[in-house]
């Protein structure tokens, strides 16, 4: 998974080193419903290949992390 938007602005090296072109990052940014790359929070280049897009309008939603612990014996 690679980072190629973050906060508004192209990530230039990743786009570069993955072969993304601006142009099909402009569609899938449509496909979304958004129209600029300013109302963009984070693009990233999933593993199969696909574009994710949040929006900066979306909600932010925080998770709980459960870290097991192991004792030692």
């Amino acid at each position: 998974m690679f980072v190629l938007i973050e906060n508004g602005n192209f990530v230039v090296p990743y786009l570069r080193r993955e072969g993304v072109e601006r142009s099909e990052l402009e569609m899938a940014m449509r496909q979304h419903g958004v129209e600029s790359v300013k109302e963009v929070k984070l693009a990233v280049l999933e593993t199969d290949g696909s574009i994710s897009i949040v929006p900066k309008s979306s909600p932010v939603m925080h998770t709980r992390k459960h870290i097991r612990q192991f004792r030692k014996h």
